[in-house]
């Protein structure tokens, strides 16, 4: 009677060790554990590498407009532009249509998706008594540069501001250099769940200056 009793419990026991140490459904384990944070690493590369795209879009678009709006229009109609001032550089409508939109387009971006910003508080390149012709302020007194946004899509979410004091830590007031500066934004969600990150929603700013040509 006492075998039979030793017998079962050593049997029950290398039982129990043989369940212990048997590894044959490890891998599974392995995998039911390591999936889900190999699923969240690639997401997280996705949603990171497009928000990096946008921001790279956002500058490029805003560096092309820029510089188009930095030049004068030569022989175009001066009073196209309406109320903006100075009429011999393209209006922020131009800029708008001619460059930003298509710009953005390509990357599958549109205008009207941007973020509302506020209006841009940038230095006036008006530091002195300059040429009256030129395009830009002679009055010392004017601080901020002037800006305007198109009245279309693009209304509250692409600035586009002139004679922007491209030094603006220089304050001599001998022949500032004059540019024109782009801003925009892009409200951009992460949709990645059970983080932290799961739709928030981050602002991606871009703004480039270009030196005005006279």
């Amino acid at each position: 009677m006492q075998g039979t009793t030793l017998r079962s419990a050593v049997s029950r026991n290398a039982r129990w060790i043989r369940l212990w140490t048997d590894k044959s459904a490890a891998e599974l384990v392995e995998f039911a554990v390591v999936i889900p944070l190999l699923f969240m690493v690639l997401f997280g590369m996705w949603w990171f590498g497009r928000a990096f795209n946008i921001y790279e879009t956002l500058t490029r678009a805003a560096r092309e407009g820029a510089a188009f709006g930095a030049r004068t229009s030569g022989a175009l109609d001066a009073n196209r532009c309406g109320i903006e001032n100075p009429p011999a550089f393209p209006c922020s409508a131009e800029i708008e249509n001619k460059v930003l939109r298509p710009a953005l387009k390509a990357a599958s971006i549109n205008i009207a998706d941007l973020a509302t910003i506020t209006k841009p508080n940038v230095k006036s390149c008006a530091r002195g008594s300059f040429d009256p012709t030129s395009p830009c302020p002679v009055s010392g007194s004017q601080t901020k540069a002037t800006c305007y946004t198109p009245s279309d899509d693009g209304n509250g979410k692409i600035w586009v501001c002139r004679c922007v004091d491209m030094a603006p830590n220089n304050v001599s007031g001998s022949n500032p250099e004059c540019g024109v500066s782009i801003t925009m934004a892009y409200p951009w969600k992460f949709n990645f769940p059970f983080t932290g990150l799961d739709r928030v929603v981050v602002t991606i700013p871009a703004s480039v200056q270009e030196r005005q040509e006279f």
